[in-house]
């Protein structure tokens, strides 16, 4: 990165932007902690505005799946951590309505089986942020 911090700011904030418009949520986040890290910004609430900004559900469910790694559902698990519920919420539904067709369309598990989000919370069951 250059050496002057608005060159680094600039291209960190670019490297989210550029997350974001590739629809990829863990190239934006990481790109956003790197921009808290550096500097003061709110990362958090960086990364959940650009995850409600993406489309997260792919043409097909094996390209859904590709979107959606594991370390995506860890960003509700943080704005849950910061008492911001509403955003976590949205993006509890977003997240889990791009993986429900995935899930139940994954070749490695067995049918009607997934293994994200939507296999360990059917439909009827509340949402992690609404245990106690």
């Amino acid at each position: 990165m250059g050496d002057a911090p608005s060159d680094q700011f600039v291209l960190l904030v670019g490297a989210t932007e550029a997350g974001t418009e590739a629809h990829d949520l863990g190239l934006s986040c990481k790109a956003a902690d790197a921009l808290g890290d550096t500097y003061d910004v709110d990362a958090l609430h960086v990364k959940s505005d650009n995850a409600m900004k993406m489309t997260l559900r792919a043409d097909t469910p094996a390209a859904t799946i590709e979107k959606l790694p594991a370390r995506d559902w860890t960003l509700v698990d943080q704005l849950v951590a910061a008492d911001d519920y509403a955003t976590a919420a949205r993006l509890l539904y977003v997240l889990r309505a791009a993986s429900t067709d995935a899930d139940l369309e994954r070749p490695d598990s067995e049918p009607g089986q997934g293994s994200g989000f939507a296999a360990h919370h059917p439909p009827s069951a509340s949402p992690p942020i609404c245990r106690s």
